[in-house]
């Protein structure tokens, strides 16, 4: 749960996603973090954000609150494949909010938390995060 330091959780490369990102979103990425199901690890807070927090482990609470229901990613392929038996995988979850676009990229055990400012085109971004996370 550290902020950009520490070992990594995932196989996959974060610094290549969070370049990535980063070459998409440009000062439109806020946040990003690497998850499993046991564990997250922010490895990007925006200038923007880190002002609006009184205190950095603010930002790990708030990721708290996320991990906890964001295990569910790693559940949601399972259901995705009952409801619609026409898809073979999910690869991302993307959600619209009044403040901000936010995108979960799932591997099978691991995932690639980013989000971005309203208005940042999110489709090409989390294509390429995807072909680093799978």
């Amino acid at each position: 749960m550290n902020i950009g330091e520490g070992e990594s959780l995932v196989d996959y490369d974060t610094g290549a996603a969070l370049e990535v990102a980063t070459d998409h979103a440009g000062e439109d990425l806020l946040v990003c973090a690497e998850y499993t199901p046991e564990d997250f690890r922010v490895v990007y807070l925006s200038d923007r954000l880190q002002a609006e927090y009184d205190d950095l482990s603010e930002v790990v609470d708030a990721g708290e609150v996320f991990h906890h229901y964001g295990q569910l990613d790693f559940m949601s392929e399972d259901q995705f494949a009952e409801f619609y038996p026409t898809v073979s995988e999910t690869q991302a979850f993307v959600a619209y909010t009044d403040f901000a676009i936010i995108g979960r990229v799932v591997g099978a055990n691991e995932g690639f938390y980013l989000s971005v400012a309203q208005g940042t085109e999110i489709t090409p971004l989390v294509d390429a995060v995807t072909e680093i996370v799978r």
